[in-house]
């Protein structure tokens, strides 16, 4: 095939991509499981992108946002160029001053929802967990946790629920935020306590377009990552976090949270309280 018939073919696959993909216009809106003391507000961080060609996901700059968790005042504010936007009551980045949850107890319902100029809109939810300042946390690595099937995973369900009797429980992943529906699933599926699932230990790579030109770079973020020191200062009886691995063991000694070390791993330098297994945990706790 000659050059000229070569780049008209190349043309006609690109703009037939471009169609399939809906002009880019398929919106995507990342919204992390969310967690607040009674009558105070949730941080509340967001990123929106859309879909450019047929699987290459770009950030959306300049989009307006609005937020609201029940019958509190809804909020609002627009993406910056990483298509990020926030309400965070104890940092300058974002709109406001965090935004309001009820002033009761309980699971609710983060609605996150963008109408832009052209029309297009886009809705996401998350649970929002609300607890008064003075209760007791307990961190639990999910990734430790078996799965649904697994021989230990009826002794692992035992022991976090035993935990769950005098503590709420708090999960902590390495999926990233979009695969939430898989780390919550888990959490069904086994049993397990209900608590909110955050992510951890991890980066995002994503494509933004800056400069002049808007051409396309890869930039790392970690907006949607949860920073424990921050829980802790949420919660401060967040003293225990429960792990199977030296490098969950080191991230909650980090921290300022003692770990809790379920089987045989070597911790040293760390210190942990060790558990030989879920049986041991279930009937000796996490000693917090």
């Amino acid at each position: 095939m000659r050059n000229g018939q070569y780049m008209t073919a190349l043309a006609a696959i690109l703009a037939c991509a471009w169609s399939l993909a809906g002009c880019g216009r398929e919106f995507v809106v990342t919204v992390p499981d969310q967690v607040a003391q009674v009558g105070g507000k949730a941080n509340v961080v967001i990123r929106l992108e859309r879909y450019e060609f047929a699987s290459l996901k770009m950030t959306v700059e300049g989009a307006p946002m609005r937020v609201q968790v029940g019958d509190r005042l809804e909020c609002g504010a627009y993406t910056d160029e990483l298509g990020f936007t926030g309400w965070l009551s104890e940092s300058g980045f974002g709109e406001g001053t965090g935004v309001p949850v009820p002033d009761k107890a309980g699971k609710y319902v983060l609605n996150v929802s963008l109408q832009d100029d052209m029309g297009d809109e886009a809705h996401a939810e998350a649970p929002v967990y609300v607890w008064p300042r003075e209760e007791k946390l307990t961190a639990v690595d999910l990734d430790a946790l078996p799965d649904a099937g697994d021989a230990a995973a009826p002794l692992a369900k035992a022991a976090v629920d035993e935990i769950a009797k005098t503590s709420h429980v708090v999960y902590l992943t390495q999926t990233d935020v979009e695969d939430k529906p898989a780390a919550r699933s888990k959490v069904a599926a086994c049993g397990y306590p209900d608590g909110p699932v955050f992510t951890w230990r991890r980066r995002y790579r994503h494509f933004v377009r800056t400069g002049k030109y808007r051409r396309p770079r890869i930039v790392d973020e970690s907006r949607l990552v949860m920073n424990l020191w921050y829980l802790r200062g949420l919660f401060p009886d967040l003293k225990a976090g429960v792990c199977i691995d030296v490098a969950a063991a080191r991230e909650f000694e980090n921290s300022g949270i003692r770990p809790v070390l379920v089987g045989p791993a070597e911790a040293t330098g760390i210190k942990a309280t060790r558990r030989v297994d879920w049986l041991d945990l279930m009937q000796k706790g996490t000693g917090q």
